[in-house]
């Protein structure tokens, strides 16, 4: 396969989903061959960015060098989309009821939020999993049973949870729930990011900032756009993994304030990394980490580098969840229980959890 091609194309989707970029970027290319849009097609989709690749050339008025195939699915992809996604609007407004009415404190985050905050661009191009919503911790479990008792129910993942109401504290939100009338599952947050790192963006910035929109609570443009970037550079590895992840990138894009390159300059070491990594494609943005823009480029050119890098990752992460589930043994009488009266379990998870170190 074509490096250069594989180069180029990550580029070309950058400056694509950019909503300040030149149209003139893709006319002048002369390199829309079969080879180009297959790895085109896998590297938009890998992302979860078909509509936004779709919507972004329809824009910019570039359909015409699309294959008319290509063109047909991608218009197809765009429009399932689109119609789930109106669905799940149609439910983040009557969760919104529900929680309102309890006094519940809440906020709607990730791509639930956008369809609210920045309707336009989350309808059209924003591919959503799960509906997200920030709760004040001392009302989580009740807003659980809230809805719950709205037909609502745990997923089935697991028929034994050991670390269930001992580990949910270690992580940044409950198990999914879900409602057989609705198409999203839910997840309620009462953290956004790790602890340790709170001191970047917390809870309580979050609910002093937020704002309500037609009856529903969002983060406010500029925490959006602090919390699209931690999210990215903490929760998903972009820091450690020294990469960028496509569809965060375009929810960033859509978010950035007016005066970008001002705010980045009095930010966190994280925003400024994020931004450093984008000045390899964007002459408009500060770079103040020059090695590790040089290293990224080199990632993109050797994929060596980034298979090591995401080993390097995968086993600190395993290390941190065999740590923790050991301290749990020790000092945990409900998860020792639990792991003698379900050994059988217990033995088919260790193999589980190796499998996914793949070195």
């Amino acid at each position: 396969m074509n490096k250069f091609k594989k180069k180029r194309v990550q580029e070309l989707i950058l400056k694509l989903i950019n909503p300040s970029c030149s149209e003139k970027t893709f006319l002048n290319s002369k390199i829309y061959d079969q080879e180009f849009w297959d790895i085109f097609i896998k590297a938009s989709s890998a992302n979860l960015l078909l509509p936004t690749v779709f919507i972004s050339m329809k824009r910019k008025g570039i359909l015409e060098i699309v294959p008319e195939d290509l063109k047909n699915y991608l218009n197809e992809i765009y429009l399932i989309n689109f119609n789930r996604n109106k669905l799940i609007s149609k439910q983040v407004f009557h969760l919104s009821k529900l929680l309102n009415s309890a006094n519940i404190k809440h906020i709607f985050i990730k791509g639930a939020g956008l369809l609210v905050s920045n309707k336009k661009y989350a309808l059209n191009e924003r591919m959503i999993g799960d509906i997200d919503i920030l709760i004040e911790k001392k009302k989580l479990f009740e807003a659980r049973e809230l809805l719950i008792s709205n037909g609502y129910n745990e997923q089935d993942y697991d028929k034994v949870i050991f670390t269930r109401d001992i580990v949910e504290i270690e992580k940044r939100h409950l198990l999914r729930i879900n409602n057989e009338k609705y198409i999203c599952s839910v997840e309620l947050h009462w953290d956004i990011i790790e602890k340790k790192y709170q001191n970047y963006l917390s809870i309580e910035k979050c609910f002093l900032n937020a704002i309500t929109i037609d009856g529903v609570k969002v983060f406010n443009k500029t925490i959006s756009w602090e919390n699209a970037i931690l999210n990215h550079q903490l929760n998903d590895h972009g820091f450690r993994l020294n990469f960028l992840h496509l569809r965060s990138v375009a929810d960033i894009f859509n978010l950035e304030p007016m005066n970008t390159s001002e705010i980045i300059s009095k930010s966190n070491i994280y925003i400024k990394h994020f931004y450093s990594l984008l000045s390899v494609y964007f002459n408009k943005y500060p770079n103040y980490y020059y090695f590790k823009s040089y290293l990224y480029k080199s990632q993109l050119r050797y994929n060596l580098i980034q298979k090591l890098l995401n080993i390097l990752l995968q086993f600190n992460l395993f290390l941190r969840s065999l740590y923790f589930r050991v301290y749990l043994f020790l000092f945990s009488k409900l998860f020792r229980k639990r792991v003698f009266n379900n050994r059988n379990i217990l033995f088919l998870r260790i193999i589980k959890l190796f499998k996914k170190l793949k070195f």
